[in-house]
């Protein structure tokens, strides 16, 4: 369970943040797609696999409301990621049904990613009992992703917003569908990210020194 703003989870932080900055390498046209995965989009496919309307998801970050990663906004680079698609479907679940502002969103769910990260194997293809859920707490305000039975019981007068992470990736795969975009097996979206960094760090090593690559 993490406090809000979150505490610190510096190996889930520096992860994030490297992941972001290789991203950020597609708009030079560097970075490739591991495998057959698509593992960056562009701001028009976040939106449609998020379930937001573009216009909308261009004021969101403008007002710096998005919950994603912080980053320049740009409509033509893949600089965004399935992550965040993951994560803008789940915002859009609570806005939906619980009618919450996009800033108490923002918070809840850019200010932890790391319940974006490792959760997502596990949530994954998960049903029944299994389904990973999302829990959002006010009053401290905090937030946990877990199995219903797992996560942190409310105080009497504590309010909580679940929605199914699980439920959101479905969501993701359905658009992804649509798209032709190609979205990790289920419980391989941790091994996807490490191959996707190991891949785009090679080849920008192998681009900083062009004579070791003819060696």
């Amino acid at each position: 369970m993490s406090s809000w703003p979150a505490r610190t989870n510096q190996e889930a932080g520096w992860q994030v943040f490297i992941f972001v900055l290789l991203v950020h390498e597609n708009e030079r046209g560097t970075c490739l797609p591991v495998r057959t995965v698509s593992m960056t989009l562009s701001q028009l496919e976040l939106a449609l696999l998020g379930g937001v309307p573009l216009h909308r998801l261009d004021e969101l970050i403008a007002r710096g409301h998005a919950p994603i990663y912080a980053r320049p906004q740009s409509r033509r680079a893949a600089c965004y990621t399935l992550h965040e698609a993951v994560m803008l479907a789940t915002g859009l679940l609570l806005h939906e049904r619980y009618s919450l502002g996009w800033p108490l969103i923002h918070h809840a769910i850019a200010l932890n990613p790391e319940l974006f990260m490792d959760p997502l194997d596990a949530a994954d293809g998960a049903t029944g009992f299994e389904e990973r859920w999302l829990a959002v707490y006010d009053e401290p305000r905090s937030v946990s992703v877990g199995r219903l039975p797992e996560l942190p019981i409310p105080h009497a007068t504590q309010r909580v917003f679940l929605v199914s992470l699980s439920e959101a990736i479905r969501l993701v795969r359905q658009r992804a569908k649509g798209l032709g975009l190609v979205l990790p097996e289920p419980g391989q979206w941790g091994a996807a990210l490490e191959a996707y960094l190991a891949e785009t760090k090679a080849r920008q090593e192998r681009e900083a020194w062009p004579w070791a690559e003819a060696a």
